[in-house]
């Protein structure tokens, strides 16, 4: 009998003492809900993570890098108003935080606008100018506006601070190509497929190149690996059938 009076009074001693003592924990830190965010946005979970920025937000409305990274998180989930916002939302509190103009010039560039992504590369190149991705986003986007003199000049940066990266390797050498640099080119393109035997991209532009050289030969080699690995792309089986027809007797 007592231990049955001790056993309900235990109970409702600890029904009553749980939740005083839930409210007695040390809530979160800002800082520390920032750190949960980014572990779930690691995870790939970004609807998540955005909810817990949103915590951060709201404990700590000046925090800079809980909007870049809650931009990022919209920007993956494809919501690019809300990221555009947050980019913003991060720039102005922090002007020198090279990975917010980054980030916005990586949705400008998505978005098809490319002058503007320039714009935003060039500003984090400014502040983090020994960052080799930063020199290779402005390269691209000079790339994608046809400035292939612009976009070789910093692809060349890029590989300086950094030569394994195969895609600025590649780049660099179909500009360099594109700009009447052919055998500086051809080399530049061989490097990026030495670094990565398996880019479909790189023997793709290599073929691209040995055709207009009219080495044909090579050029089906190069296209028939690009197959190998991405059959499907409509643009490397097009460029197989431009070469067989060069070389039909």
């Amino acid at each position: 009998m007592n231990k049955k009076l001790f056993l309900l009074s235990y109970l409702f001693f600890s029904a009553f003492t749980l939740p005083l003592f839930a409210q007695s924990e040390k809530e979160p830190s800002a800082e520390e809900l920032f750190k949960q965010a980014n572990a779930l946005y690691e995870q790939q979970k970004y609807k998540e993570a955005i909810a817990l920025y949103d915590k951060v937000l709201a404990k700590d409305e000046y925090f800079a890098r809980a909007y870049n990274n809650r931009g990022s998180a919209y920007f993956q989930m494809q919501d690019f108003l809300n990221a555009r916002l947050d980019f913003d939302k991060a720039i102005e509190l922090n002007p020198k935080d090279a990975d917010a103009f980054t980030n916005r010039g990586m949705l400008h560039a998505s978005l098809g606008s490319f002058e503007k992504a320039t714009n935003d590369f060039a500003e984090a190149m400014s502040l983090d100018p020994k960052n080799p991705s930063v020199y290779y986003n402005l390269g691209m986007a000079y790339f994608y506006l046809q400035n292939y003199d612009f976009a070789a000049r910093n692809l060349y940066q890029c590989v300086l601070l950094d030569d394994s990266i195969a895609e600025a390797h590649n780049y660099l050498g179909f500009s360099r190509f594109l700009l009447g640099f052919k055998e500086q080119g051809i080399q530049d393109m061989t490097k990026a497929l030495t670094l990565n035997p398996n880019y479909a991209e790189g023997y793709y532009h290599r073929s691209n190149a040995y055709y207009n050289m009219e080495n044909y030969k090579l050029a089906l080699q190069d296209i028939d690996n690009a197959l190998k690995l991405h059959p499907e792309i409509k643009e490397y089986q097009n460029l197989k059938k431009a070469i067989q027809n060069k070389i039909k007797p």
